[in-house]
């Protein structure tokens, strides 16, 4: 299945670099790793992850950092819609769906 990154899980990455990337490399790292593993866990796990208010989107969390990772798959493409910190308030899911590259 091939994995896609929104225009703004990709600037929430971009973000997330900038912040920690100066502070902590390695930090940034391990976020990076545990980011990755588990959005390219998603087309094999078991679970789907937690179901949200959009009825087509579902997430996962991420194990190390608790990054929210809301996904979408349509037409055989698992398209990650955000790359999101909970610690900044809650995702608005009527916004979400925007398959925009």
């Amino acid at each position: 299945m091939q994995i896609v990154y929104t225009r703004k899980a990709k600037q929430d990455l971009q973000g997330i670099r900038e912040y920690y990337g100066s502070r902590t490399p390695t930090g940034l790292q391990n976020i990076v790793n545990d980011i990755v593993n588990v959005v390219e866990d998603i087309p094999s796990s078991i679970s789907k992850g937690r179901t949200t208010p959009h009825p087509d989107v579902w997430e996962k969390i991420t194990p190390k950092y608790s990054y929210l990772l809301p996904y979408y798959i349509f037409q055989g493409k698992l398209y990650v819609l955000r790359v999101y910190d909970p610690r900044r308030g809650e995702l608005d899911y009527t916004k979400i769906v925007n398959l925009e590259e």
